[in-house]
């Protein structure tokens, strides 16, 4: 093994990688809309409530803008409406993280550490999860 100042500098460097790669949320369609089956519950939103699917809720290229066809749901009228739960992902998370130390001896019982860390190396936009209340006026 080498020995000296080059050997010094030179070696005992580590690296690290951190990735992270999500597919995507499970997104349900609930219907803000008070009481759609018309049954008599008027206490505010209702779990039971959902918006009927009138098309497919899938895009082929999803984005931060429009990450579901918001065309393909309608409130349903004096019924359950029909559309499923988990039946659309939301956009995929993705992170990637890397750090690169060495440990430098200070006499035998003591060292340091030089340390430098990059998070989001590749600065991959996240967006967080759209809004997904059938006519509410705002998103979640």
């Amino acid at each position: 093994m080498s020995s000296g100042i080059g050997a010094a500098i030179v070696g005992g460097w580590q690296t690290n990688v951190n990735l992270s790669a999500h597919s995507g949320i499970p997104l349900t369609f609930p219907d803000a809309g008070i009481d759609p089956a018309n049954i008599g519950n008027t206490s505010g939103f209702v779990n039971y409530g959902r918006a009927n699917l009138i098309g497919n809720p899938r895009l082929s290229h999803p984005n931060a803008k429009e990450a579901f066809n918001t065309a393909a749901f309608a409130h349903p009228v004096n019924q359950y409406g029909n559309s499923g739960r988990g039946i659309v992902t939301s956009t995929p998370y993705d992170n990637f993280d890397f750090s690169l130390m060495k440990n430098i001896p200070i006499g035998e019982k003591a060292s340091a550490q030089f340390r430098a860390e990059f998070f989001n190396v590749f600065n991959i936009q996240n967006y967080g999860l759209p809004g997904t209340t059938f006519g509410a006026a705002t998103s979640e």
